[in-house]
This record gives C-alpha cells, structure tokens and sequence, in this order.
C-alpha cells in the first residue's frame, strides 16, 4: 500500500468520526434557553429535571425575580434533584407523575422536556396537562432524539433499544392533538437531536403599541441595571445564561430602537 493511498484512508477514517461525532452532539444550553424565550421574571417549568444542569443554567437566566418549577419521578431521583439545588432559592423541586405534571394550571411562561419525551409512557396526558399549566402563549420546548433506525410502534416502546428515541413529527403530531401550535422545528438532517417548539393559543391581549413601546422600555432599563457585570457574579451563577439575557437585552434593545 503506497503512501498516498494510506493518508487518504487516515482522512476518510477521521472524516466519518468527525461527522458521526457531530450527528451525536446534543442541543446547546443556550440554544435552548433562546427557544424557551427566557427572561428576567419568567416562570420556567421542566419536566425530567434529571441531575439540575439545566434547572441552575434557567434560574441564572430568568433571575433573583423568577422562578424555575422542576419536576422528577422517583423519591431517589427528587432527593438527588433538591440537593443539588437546594441553595437556589428560584428553584422548586415538584414530584410529577406518569400522566401529569403536577404544575399549576396557568402557571408556567414556558415549559421545557429535554431528552425526556420520548421516556413518556402516556405523552397524551402529560401533553394535556402540560397544556392546561402553561400561560397564553406560553411556550414548550422539546428537546429530544431521534431512534437509530424505525421509530417505536409505541410510546412505551421508545426507550428500548434500537427503536431509542422519537421522531420530531411525531412530537409535533401529538402536541397539535392536545391544542398547541407549532412554533417552529430545529432538526438537521445530520444530527439525532432536535429542538421543536409550541405554543399555546390564546387570544392577544398585548396593550396598545405606544403603551407596549413605554413598558417594554422600562422593563428593558431595568434588566440592563440588574444584569450582573462579569465581576459581580456569585459563585455558581451560570455565565452561558448570563450571555444569554446580555444577547436578548441587547436584540429587545435594537427592537425598541427600530419601532421608535
């Protein structure tokens, strides 16, 4: 074998584990977090908390103000969740159940599953349930995968092996049944990871646009004066969610700017 033929099969090895690499990268937090919408003051509710990584990274982001509802299955897993946050005081652990969330009706700003739904043993329950907690146009996030090969005949089934995962479409299809609109669909083709996003249907109670221009102004001073400076932040403060009410700040800002 020559030497050239030799380099040229070393770069089609490292080219097929790069891209297999890359098709198995999960969701950015901060992608995450810009999908959710979040906000200083915003209500967060999440469904399958797991270990509390993202639960820290949304009460960085929505504040001192708000609140993050994060809820687990199981007294080991809701022990494990509460010591792990426990010093947060925007955190509160809610034991869910397998066809409701256990969330306030008309509670949560946003709600988010991550690698979560397709765990789901009756996702029409839960998807009701999440409908009726969630606010007017509130929206839920569902991060999630898709299965190596064909999907699961059943939700029951979507956790087993070779059929592990769930299909953005079909997270779509059966949100629509419970009453949610799509919002929009993140899913390339080179990944297993997706991100869909729906939302609640309401009617549109905003206030008029020169009142809106004036409370969304305010509303924007005020986060600018209370978001920490680099050197201001406690310890364990999440800096991706940090950047990221700094970018929404700075976007709200422009926003304002532009309708002047």
């Amino acid at each position: 074998m020559n030497v050239t033929l030799t380099w040229q099969l070393v770069a089609a090895v490292i080219v097929a584990v790069l891209s297999q690499a890359q098709r198995f990268q999960p969701v950015a937090t901060g992608q995450i977090l810009e999908a959710l919408h979040v906000r200083q003051g915003s209500t967060v509710c999440e469904i399958g908390a797991g270990e509390g990584e993202l639960t820290l990274s949304i009460a960085a982001a929505v504040g001192p103000n708000g609140r993050v509802y994060a809820s687990e299955l199981g007294v080991a897993r809701l022990d494990a969740l509460r010591k792990r946050v426990a010093t947060n005081q925007a955190i509160v652990v809610v034991e869910s159940a397998e066809t409701r969330t256990n969330f306030r009706d008309d509670s949560c700003d946003a709600i988010v599953l991550k690698d979560v739904y397709h765990h789901l043993s009756d996702p029409a329950s839960i998807d009701t349930s999440m409908f009726r907690a969630l606010k007017i146009h509130g929206r839920v996030v569902v991060v999630d995968f898709t299965p190596p090969g064909n999907e699961a005949p059943t939700p029951a089934q979507r956790g087993i092996d070779g059929m592990h995962g769930v299909l953005p479409a079909t997270v779509e299809r059966e949100l629509t049944a419970a009453g949610f609109e799509k919002t929009s669909t993140a899913a390339p083709p080179d990944r297993r990871w997706f991100v869909v996003v729906m939302s609640k249907p309401g009617p549109d109670l905003s206030p008029p646009a020169g009142e809106r221009k004036s409370i969304e102004a305010q509303s924007l001073a005020f986060e600018i004066q209370t978001l920490p400076r680099q050197s201001e932040h406690p310890r364990g403060l999440d800096e991706v969610a940090v950047r990221h009410r700094q970018r929404a700040l700075d976007r709200r800002a422009l926003d304002v700017l532009d309708r002047g």
